[in-house]
């Protein structure tokens, strides 16, 4: 009888490492290689990053595509707008500030005497 194989464990902090590639994606254009450097790993650690942030992307209804341009190839996530658009008119925080009704002018006054009063 043959023994059952185990699927291997997640590295550790590979969890952290896929939300730095996320941020790093969406911060400016990085290919596998400027990733890796980016994140302090091999190339092969990036692949399995990025399949993992795949996953976890298409389970927020969205993608990590890779994008040809003059300069040369690099990854960009489609449907971040429409996230983080849906993320902010959800937001707790967004329904406890509410909204400005109406600005008046204070004629004659800085911002900070404005905001601090005269004193």
């Amino acid at each position: 009888m043959k023994a059952a194989r185990r699927k291997a464990a997640p590295a550790p902090g590979m969890a952290e490492g896929v939300e730095r590639a996320y941020l790093h994606i969406l911060s400016r254009r990085h290919n596998a290689a400027s990733l890796a450097e980016a994140l302090g790993v091999s190339t092969t650690t990036v692949s399995r990053i990025l399949e993992a942030l795949r996953r976890g992307l298409r389970a927020g209804g969205m993608e990590l595509a890779s994008v040809r341009t003059r300069e040369g190839w690099h990854y960009t996530v489609l449907g971040h707008e429409e996230h983080a658009r849906r993320e902010w008119e959800n937001s707790p925080l967004r329904r406890l500030a509410g909204v400005a009704k109406e600005w008046k002018d204070f004629p004659g006054k800085t911002e900070d005497e404005i905001i601090y009063g005269d004193d």
